[in-house]
């Protein structure tokens, strides 16, 4: 499962879209008041030589406790969205999109059942311990309960990429302009997922642990999706869309305004910054860029943070592959942070301006995570666009080591920074364009893994 962080960890990817509501809320609000530019596509998908079959009624299972005439009305309302979904993206349904109509207590019990599955206890017990260790988390903070409640607290229907069944909550007939947006979106995916079939390309790079491009690959879907639930939106009448306003801001967001704010960020960015992605893709080639998109997708969160450096085909540097061992320890994750990770990270200790312009040189990065049952190891070689950018980078984790991860004060030994005094120890070691960064709750495994690592 993706605990939120392209940033360390990274998992699996359904919590995503079982939290679409909570994470677009400020958005939805920002685009009905005119700040987003959203406009419709006007150039179409070029993958109309597809033969559509006929298909008949939309299947639909309801579950015991759902009044049937609500029913009745809501499988009425859904027929309608999945046509204006098909008219939107441009693409037809290869088969209808199965539906699951539960009961208010029974939807919020599988989307909590859902999160806690995709969550397993021992990875995210992991998480807690390596965010803890870089400066991320604090001590106390159950991460699992927190992502559980999270993607719980807004969420009122998802696509279920398993079974290929949009899941609603069946409370009330009528839906309101804000769910029945968030219902498009939810039927986008569902869309998109029978063309391209992206559910098994984000399952290869999650078991792969190919973090940072499962990242970008999330914005891709993530901001296809949103791209056009607000092109939906911008065609709703104008009560409709005031309307949407008002329930937006309305909907309780305590569970979210407690989180870390990385935590927070890092929830939008598939949607914020995959909309800012898909955007200029439209903009450049219509619907049909998107489409092609899903067969030439971003490598890395580098290129949705900056869609023109996708566009020219700019590759993630060659660094050499970790190869880590260090007795009593196992390697229990390894992966890149990316961009995107390193913002979030940089981010606990930097103002924002600045973590943006010191992550912007990135060029590649792996990372490995270390268990030793009470102890932990966490290793990370990094490679820059330039000598400038990496002696940034340096200053950057030099500087976070000191603040957020309690290090003290560092020292200098062999060309290296060294943060033995206090917390963890601590290594970050540059040389020219490259550098590598260690931390560990033991000394001794930390000087055991720095000599093992080359700088790219």
């Amino acid at each position: 499962m993706r605990v939120p962080g392209a940033c360390m960890p990274a998992r699996g990817s359904r919590l995503w879209r079982l939290g679409a509501a909570l994470a677009l809320v400020a958005t939805a609000c920002s685009f009905v008041s005119g700040e987003t530019t959203t406009t419709a596509a006007t150039t179409t998908t070029t993958t109309t030589t597809i033969a559509f079959p006929e298909r008949s009624t939309t299947s639909t299972t309801i579950v015991a406790g759902v009044d049937a005439s609500v029913a009745a009305e809501l499988q009425a309302e859904l027929e309608g969205l999945i046509a204006e979904t098909e008219a939107i993206r441009g693409l037809e349904f290869l088969e209808e999109p199965g539906i699951v109509i539960l009961p208010a207590a029974a939807f919020a019990e599988r989307v909590a059942s859902e999160a806690a599955e995709d969550l397993d206890p021992e990875e995210v017990a992991l998480d807690e311990r390596l965010l803890r260790l870089v400066g991320m988390l604090d001590e106390g903070t159950d991460l699992r309960d927190m992502l559980i409640e999270l993607v719980s607290e807004q969420a009122t229907g998802f696509y279920d990429a398993d079974t290929g069944e949009l899941v609603i909550a069946g409370d009330e007939a009528e839906l309101t302009p804000l769910r029945r947006s968030v219902l498009v979106h939810e039927l986008v995916h569902a869309l998109t997922d029978q063309h391209f079939d992206f559910d098994r390309r984000r399952r290869t790079l999650d078991v792969a642990e190919r973090t940072d491009e499962a990242a970008a690959f999330e914005a891709l879907i993530e901001g296809d999706a949103t791209y056009f639930q607000f092109v939906f939106i911008q065609d709703l009448p104008g009560p409709e869309r005031a309307e949407l306003t008002r329930e937006a801001r309305s909907l309780g967001t305590s569970t979210l305004d407690a989180a870390p704010r990385w935590i927070r960020e890092d929830l939008a960015f598939p949607y914020d910054d995959g909309l800012g992605f898909v955007e200029r893709l439209v903009t450049g080639g219509g619907i049909a860029a998107v489409d092609r998109a899903y067969l030439d997708p971003p490598v890395s969160t580098e290129h949705v943070l900056h869609p023109v450096r996708y566009e020219v085909g700019e590759t993630v540097r060659e660094i050499p592959e970790l190869a880590l061992e260090l007795e009593g320890y196992s390697v229990a994750a390894t992966g890149s942070l990316g961009e995107w990770g390193l913002r979030l990270m940089l981010g606990v200790s930097l103002p924002p301006g600045l973590t943006t312009q010191t992550a912007d040189g990135w060029g590649a990065d792996l990372y490995g995570i270390l268990d030793g049952g009470d102890d932990l190891a966490f290793a990370l070689t990094y490679g820059a666009d330039t000598e400038e950018d990496a002696a940034e980078v340096a200053d950057a984790l030099v500087t976070h080591a000191g603040t957020a991860m309690g290090a003290g004060e560092g020292r200098e030994e062999n060309g290296a920074v060294v943060f033995d005094a206090a917390g963890p120890w601590v290594i970050v070691h540059r040389i020219g364009d490259g550098l590598v960064f260690v931390a560990a709750t033991d000394a001794v495994a930390g000087r055991a893994l720095r000599a093992q690592l080359r700088v790219p």
